[in-house]
C-alpha cells in the first residue's frame, strides 16, 4: 500500500508553519521531509505503509489501556493549526503543551487515544466524526465547552483546568470509567448514565448539586437502586466528589484507592456541616470526609455566613 500523498501534504502544511520568531514546527521536530516522511520524528506508519500515529507511537497490541508508548511532541512549542482530516488508518495522536490554536479532525473511524493537554491556546476539540474514540486528554486548554455524544466508545476523559467550561454532558458514554473535570465552572455534575465510573475528581468547581454511582474499581456487577452519590450545597457554598487509586510507589501492588466528599466555603461564609438528606442528622463537620471506596450517600453541605 503507498503513502497517502494527501496525508503527507497536510502534514507538510502544519510543519510549514512558523513560530513569532521564524522558528517553523519541522525545525522543531527535527526535520520534515514531503519525500520521505516516515524518517521524520513522531510519524508513525505501520508495516503496509499505513499513517497510525502522529506525536506518539503505542507499542501494546491493544492500544488501550496505554502499556507502552513513546512520546515526541510534548512541549517543543508546536504552532498553528494541523488539519488531520480523512486520516483514515490514524489510532493515536498527542501533542501535550504546544502552541495549537486551531486541529481538525474529521472522518477519524480508526482514532482511539487524543492528547492535547496543555495546549492552551485550543479554544475547540471537535471529536464528533471520531466515534471508536476511547480516551481524550484535553486538561489545561483553554475550551469552553465539549460534545461527547458521537464518542460511545469512550472510557477515559480529562478536561480539567478548563476555566470556560460551566457543563459537561457524559450522558453518552457509558463505558467511561475516568472522568477529571476539576478546576473549571461547571455548577452541576450528573453521572448516572455512567456506572462505570471509578475515577472521578469534581472538585474545586462551583457546583451545587452532583449525582452518580458510588465507585467500584474491583467489580462491575449490577448494584442496588440505592449506592449513589448525591451531593447538595446550601446558600454559601460548593459540593465535590473525588475517587481513585492513592498513587504512591506501589499502588498498582496494593490497590488501594480513596474517596472524598468535598464542601468548599464562598467568600463571606465558613462550612457548617454535612447533613443526612434522610434522617436530616449531622454526619460530620469536617469539611472534607475520607470515606470507604464505594460509599454511598445522598448529603447536604451547610454554610454559615461570617
Amino acid at each position: 500500500m503507498a503513502i497517502k500523498d494527501y496525508e503527507v501534504k497536510q502534514l507538510k502544511a502544519f510543519f510549514d508553519e512558523v513560530d513569532a520568531n521564524g522558528v517553523s514546527n519541522a525545525e522543531k521536530i527535527g526535520g520534515f521531509d514531503e519525500n520521505n516522511p516516515k524518517e521524520a520524528s513522531g510519524i508513525i506508519y505501520d508495516e503496509n505503509d499505513k499513517l497510525i500515529g502522529v506525536g506518539i507511537h503505542i507499542f501494546n497490541e491493544d492500544v488501550y489501556p496505554i502499556q507502552s508508548s513513546k512520546a515526541f511532541y510534548r512541549g517543543l512549542g508546536l504552532t498553528g493549526s494541523i488539519n488531520t482530516d480523512n486520516f483514515e488508518d490514524c489510532v493515536f495522536m498527542e501533542l501535550y503543551r504546544n502552541d495549537l490554536t486551531e486541529v481538525s479532525l474529521k472522518n477519524m473511524p480508526a482514532l482511539r487515544i487524543l492528547g492535547y493537554r496543555g495546549c492552551k491556546n485550543l479554544h475547540h476539540i471537535d471529536t464528533s466524526e471520531c466515534p471508536a474514540l476511547q480516551g481524550l486528554d484535553a486538561g489545561i486548554c483553554g475550551c469552553d465547552s465539549f460534545d461527547m455524544s458521537k464518542n460511545p466508545e469512550l472510557v477515559e476523559f480529562y478536561c480539567d483546568e478548563n476555566r470556560n467550561i460551566t457543563s459537561v454532558d457524559i450522558s453518552k458514554n457509558q463505558k467511561l470509567k475516568y472522568f477529571y473535570c476539576h478546576k473549571n465552572n461547571i455548577s452541576e455534575f450528573d453521572g448516572m448514565n455512567n456506572p462505570l465510573l471509578r475515577h472521578v475528581d469534581t472538585t474545586d468547581n462551583p457546583m451545587t448539586h452532583l449525582k452518580c454511582w458510588a465507585p467500584r474499581p474491583d467489580h462491575e456487577d449490577e448494584r442496588g437502586a440505592d449506592e449513589y452519590i448525591e451531593l447538595t450545597a446550601a446558600e454559601g457554598g460548593y459540593v465535590g466528589v473525588l475517587f481513585k487509586p492513592i498513587y504512591n510507589e506501589k499502588w498498582k501492588e496494593t490497590g488501594e484507592w480513596q474517596q472524598k466528599f468535598v464542601a468548599k466555603a464562598k467568600d463571606g461564609y465558613e462550612f457548617e456541616a454535612w447533613i443526612d438528606d434522610i434522617t436530616k442528622e449531622v454526619v460530620s463537620t469536617d469539611s472534607t470526609m475520607d470515606v470507604e471506596i464505594g460509599t454511598a450517600a445522598r448529603m447536604t453541605a451547610t454554610f454559615k455566613a461570617v
